[in-house]
């Protein structure tokens, strides 16, 4: 399902916006349909596309060599075969695509989240540096404000 706008879109920005929640939406379908949860799942599963992409091509390729070979009803037979391949093929490319969209974004996330949280404990580290520093900074031997020692 394409998302589709009946407003005229004003700025590109919002354009790449609208082609990356597409994409994502596509990525995070893939991920739910197959029951994807973690980054090796993933990874057997491209792995797994590949391999039947790989093995499609094969006997594309033989069916390639055997429609040249033939004619009649026998050659529409390997045509219509060779259709079915063909679609299946643009399934799989599309599917190994996201699998790659979604390691990167994966990728991309992780390091954000590492910085993210290096900025955090960098920040606390701060400000448990001006809290030392306002600590240490009280004199101790000070009359008491009430007048006594």
């Amino acid at each position: 399902m394409k998302l589709l706008l009946k407003v005229p879109i004003i700025n590109d920005k919002i354009k790449d916006d609208l082609m990356k929640m597409e994409a994502i939406t596509q990525e995070t379908r893939l991920l739910c349909r197959n029951h994807i949860d973690t980054a090796e799942q993933l990874c057997s599963y491209k792995g797994s596309l590949e391999t039947e992409m790989s093995a499609l091509l094969q006997k594309r390729k033989e069916l390639y060599s055997k429609s040249r070979r033939t004619s009649g009803e026998e050659k529409e037979a390997v045509k219509a075969e060779l259709s079915d391949i063909s679609g299946r093929l643009k399934v799989i490319r599309k599917e190994v695509r996201l699998c790659e969209g979604i390691s990167a974004r994966s990728d991309t996330l992780k390091e954000k989240l590492q910085t993210i949280r290096a900025d955090e404990h960098e920040q606390q580290r701060k400000e448990l540096m001006k809290n030392e520093h306002r600590r240490r900074s009280g004199r101790t031997n000070r009359p008491n404000e009430l007048g006594g020692l």
